[in-house]
């Protein structure tokens, strides 16, 4: 493999090649650095004319990365959170003033579940911080945040990589809904006999048709039917009205949507353990002030929930 040069790139054209190749489309880079789009059309044209590559191409799905572009990414994003790192330790940060945009990948379950929590918090302490959530899963986030398209992720992380750090956030368990009068509902409670003969809807990122309660019920000689598996966490408790489905997924997702969709709910009728969602970021920032106060704020606003 040649050895691909990025010293020669000014600042500016570095910030360029880092959006266009995290964001693979000029506008959303445009956007993410505060620029016009024919601004940086014209950084990516000399960026192209530098490495004699046109590291974006269009594909079946937008702009894809040459070879050479997915070679750069992961360089390109240490240099950055590097540069980034040294900046912030050379001038006195203020949360008041800052206008620096973090990624952070996250399913729709945990954007939902956090996102109310920080917010709020981050509108006063930090008025031009800008937030970009992408939804990932925990292995393509993993991917994600190696590459520097993300520098935080929310998710489930039992065993991260070893350059990678985590801190959990809060701990969840597990919830059952269905519509209101749901047959295998009886007054609010649900037997094992009831739960394994209904028909169930499964959310998996990755499209499996089982997972992880799946296992936890073979394990104590129960099993459940599948009938539908979503993509999305949030789009579960929406699909039940008009149906005899059950969805089992977290408490956090489904306790708030219950009265406001007219369902009914119970705990699982087997025992079911609960998981810790966690925030990840890879060792390179450490030390970056913007991200280790945005980590913090973030682990304090959710503490209470824990």
């Amino acid at each position: 493999m040649n050895y691909v040069h990025i010293s020669g790139l000014d600042l500016n054209l570095l910030k360029v090649l880092h959006a266009v190749l995290s964001e693979r489309s000029v506008s959303r880079a445009a956007e993410r650095l505060n620029r016009t789009q024919p601004a940086v059309s014209h950084a990516l044209g000399r960026l192209r004319g530098h490495f004699g590559d046109p590291l974006l191409v269009r594909g079946g799905a937008g702009m894809e990365p040459t070879p050479l572009g997915i070679r750069l990414l992961p360089r390109v994003a240490a240099a950055m959170a590097e540069l980034d790192g040294l900046f912030d330790r050379c001038s006195d940060f203020d949360p008041l003033t800052t206008t620096r945009t973090v990624v952070i990948g996250a399913s729709d379950y945990a954007a939902f579940v956090v996102l109310p929590w920080v917010l709020p918090g981050l509108a006063t302490a930090a008025p031009g911080l800008r937030l970009i959530v992408r939804n990932t899963s925990a292995t393509r986030g993993l991917a994600m945040l190696e590459a520097g398209e993300a520098e935080i992720l929310w998710g489930v992380f039992p065993d991260p990589p070893q350059r990678v750090r985590a801190e959990e956030l809060f701990h969840e368990e597990f919830l059952v809904v269905a519509r209101r009068g749901h047959p295998a509902f009886d007054q609010g409670r649900l037997t094992v006999e009831a739960y394994a003969a209904a028909d169930h809807a499964n959310v998996s990122l990755r499209g499996e048709s089982g997972g992880f309660i799946d296992a936890v019920l073979e394990e104590q000689g129960v099993r459940r039917r599948i009938v539908l598996t979503l993509g999305h966490f949030l789009m579960a408790a929406h699909v039940l009205a008009g149906t005899d489905l059950i969805v089992t997924e977290p408490r956090r997702l489904l306790a708030p949507l219950v009265e406001r969709l007219d369902l009914v709910s119970a705990v699982p009728p087997v025992r079911v353990p609960g998981f810790a969602v966690s925030q990840v970021w890879h060792m390179r920032s450490s030390g970056d002030p913007v991200l280790d106060w945005l980590r913090e704020g973030i682990a304090a606003a959710m503490s209470p929930k824990s």
